[in-house]
């Protein structure tokens, strides 16, 4: 029995497929052949009509390509217009820092580092690499906002909140007793990171049809990461092995080090960014919005939802930077005067995104007040329409 051309019109590629094939399979079954020497067949059959019809599809996507692409980027401006109307103030103010602090870093850089000497050497190299990903990092923040990405921006800000994290041990210790070589291992653990990754590459380059390293590049970094080993020690090879020592602690956990850099406060702040990192159950969940009486699990971008990774952001790039200026000796009168100036526009950055959360806020009461209107109005409506039909010849 062949299906009704109307019927296959109106079907899913999925139902065509199956209906097609059960069709086949009941022919040859009718046909006199065994239902399993029937199947077996259908299932050698699938892979070339795929292979078929796949071709066919790519070549309808590339057409429809350019009208698809255009609509999406109309679509994409006219909701950026909108959100600038709730968090224009912010996301200028967000911006005016990171230049502010990427033009501090680049003068401290430039002033107290490129072409010196000195016992800060190793200190201020380690900051300022520090810290000018956090600038690299407060950009991509910036324009993941603008989008409307927010769980992407929360996800960067926690980089940025371990890079503070990280800037602070760094700039509080190295002056202590029995820590002046902290910066020197954790320049070097790069040594150590380097030979874990280039092993693992090493082990998939064939799997993955990629260059390996020579024998000579391998070798090389093994003697660097031993050297490394040898010079600092066993411990030296944890996660956090640079900080090994530090307060006691053998092998200190990032949450060892936020407790250092006196930041455990922020933990929480970190754990729920770490879930737009992760692939646990809880970021699927988190990724569940509720709106007007629907749940709706969100593939693309939003208006709401910006003030958090923008401030979490802001408040680790100020940190970093404030870890640069202080690792000074002298310190400068003017990078304190950068600070000040840095510290007041923060306040006002974070305000501006609170204003804006209320500006979303209010924009979305007042669209389902608008809808509930709207649902009543049909309804309304719909109950006039009742009432001038008549009662039924039923009734």
């Amino acid at each position: 029995m062949r299906l009704n051309r109307r019927r296959r019109e109106t079907q899913s590629f999925d139902e065509t497929f199956y209906d097609t094939v059960a069709e086949g399979l009941h022919g040859l079954v009718n046909d006199g052949m065994h239902v399993d020497e029937a199947m077996a067949l259908a299932t050698r059959a699938i892979d070339p009509v795929l292979d078929e019809a796949a071709p066919v599809l790519k070549r309808t996507l590339i057409r429809n390509a350019p009208k698809m692409l255009r609509e999406r980027r109309r679509l994409h401006r006219a909701f950026r217009k909108q959100l600038r109307k709730h968090w224009g103030p912010a996301l200028d103010l967000f911006y005016v820092l990171t230049v502010c602090a990427e033009e501090a870093g680049a003068d401290f850089y430039s002033g107290r580092v490129a072409g010196r000497d000195s016992d800060l050497r190793a200190l201020h190299e380690a900051l300022t690499g520090l810290h000018a990903r956090a600038c690299r990092t407060a950009l991509e923040v910036h324009e993941l906002l603008s989008s409307g990405l927010a769980s992407g921006a929360l996800a960067r800000a926690r980089t940025m909140h371990e890079l503070a994290v990280t800037a602070l041990i760094l700039q509080k210790y190295s002056r202590l007793d029995g820590h002046a070589d902290l910066a020197e291992r954790f320049l070097a653990h790069d040594d150590v990171q380097n030979w874990s990754d280039a092993q693992t590459y090493q082990s998939d380059a064939g799997v993955l049809s990629v260059e390996p390293f020579t024998d000579a590049e391998m070798a090389d970094m093994k003697t660097r990461h031993e050297a490394a080993v040898a010079k600092f020690g066993q411990a030296f090879t944890g996660r956090n092995g640079w900080a090994a020592g530090l307060n006691g602690m053998k092998q200190p956990t990032f949450r060892d080090l936020e407790r250092i850099a006196k930041l455990s406060h922020l933990r929480g702040y970190y754990r729920w960014a770490s879930h737009e990192v992760h692939s646990g159950s809880k970021g699927s969940r988190l990724n569940v919005h509720h709106r007007g009486g629907r749940s709706v699990k969100s593939s693309g971008y939003t208006n709401a939802g910006l003030a958090a990774p923008g401030q979490m952001a802001l408040i680790s790039l100020h940190q970093t930077t404030v870890a640069v200026l202080l690792s000074a000796d002298p310190i400068s009168p003017q990078d304190l005067l950068v600070l000040k100036a840095m510290q007041s526009t923060l306040d006002d950055s974070c305000k501006a995104f609170v204003a804006g959360a209320r500006s979303v806020q209010r924009a979305e009461e007042r669209y389902q007040d608008a809808a509930t209107d709207r649902s009543w109005s049909r309804r309304l409506r719909g109950g006039r329409a009742a009432a001038a039909s008549g009662p039924s010849d039923d009734e």
